[in-house]
Formats: C-alpha cells, sequence, structure tokens
C-alpha cells in the first residue's frame, strides 16, 4: 500500500498524542531529567517539539521553496545539513519564552494537530528537492511522524 494519507495521518496523530499523554505525567523534577539526547533535559525537548512543529507550518506555506528547500537544494552532505539545522534549532530555542515545559508541549500539540489537519488535500504536492530526489508533503509528514515518535520514545526514556 505504501505510505499514503489515510494511513500515515492516523500514526502522526498517535505521535502527537502519545508525546502529550507522557507529558501530562510530568512533574518539575522530571522536567529536568536527561533526556536519550545527550544535550537536552525533557523540558528542553518540551521547546524542541514547539519550535519544529511551527517549523513545519512555515515549510509548507513556502513549499517548495522554503528556507528548507533552500538548504537541501545545495546538496551539502548530511552531516554539514544537521549541524546547520541544530543551529537553527539552537537560535529557536534561544529566542522561546520562558514558559513552563508543559505550555510548550500545550503548543507544540496546537500546532502538530494543526498542521495535520492541512496535509491531506496537498499530500502528493512537491514540498522540496534532496539531491534531485523528490520529496512530497506526504513525505514530510512522514518525516514529522517518526520525529513525533522518536521523542516520545526520548520522554518515557526521561521518566
Amino acid at each position: 500500500m505504501g505510505w499514503s494519507a489515510a494511513g500515515g495521518l492516523p500514526a502522526y496523530r498517535d505521535g502527537v498524542t502519545v508525546v502529550v499523554e507522557l507529558a501530562a505525567q510530568f512533574d518539575e523534577r522530571t522536567w529536568a531529567e536527561q533526556t536519550p539526547c545527550a544535550d537536552w533535559r525533557a523540558a528542553d525537548l518540551a521547546g524542541h517539539l514547539r519550535c519544529v512543529a511551527d517549523d513545519y507550518h512555515e515549510y509548507l506555506d513556502d513549499a517548495p521553496a522554503s528556507r528548507l528547500a533552500r538548504l537541501l537544494a545545495t546538496g551539502a552532505h548530511p552531516d554539514s545539513l544537521t549541524r546547520k539545522l541544530a543551529r537553527q534549532n539552537a537560535a529557536e530555542l534561544a529566542a522561546l519564552p520562558e514558559r513552563p515545559a508543559a505550555e510548550h508541549i500545550a503548543a507544540f500539540a496546537r500546532s502538530a494537530r494543526a498542521y495535520a489537519r492541512r496535509l491531506a488535500p496537498v499530500w502528493d504536492m512537491l514540498h522540496h528537492r534532496y539531491r534531485d530526489v523528490p520529496v512530497t508533503v506526504g513525505g514530510m509528514a512522514g518525516a514529522a511522524c517518526a520525529e513525533w515518535h522518536l521523542h516520545a520514545w526520548d520522554l518515557a526514556k526521561a521518566f
């Protein structure tokens, strides 16, 4: 069957739900715990999730000419891309307002769910290219889905 909106969107939503359900169990002590991401406590991960969910909206708004698309169009080595995206994320995290981690999770959930509602009508639209490989909006939704599930695991390990 392959990756489709019919199968992909429920998996995407499940990732958001698991993040929210895990985060609801956290307290001040738990938010301070280290995650498997070496440089991040659970509270840092909450901010990261908020930033990334918002970034996905920006990338979709500007597809196929978003800042992400322009970066990927360079064909840079994956290690270089990882470093550039990490610097972008660090700058976004530094600009976040000082709020409790639970508020960042709530903002993440609103943003991620709003993003999911946008996807079905444009699932097959070109999102960007990387090394001459076209990536559709649905493909990018798959990347987001994987990110939500991965970070749900990170939160579970910190708990």
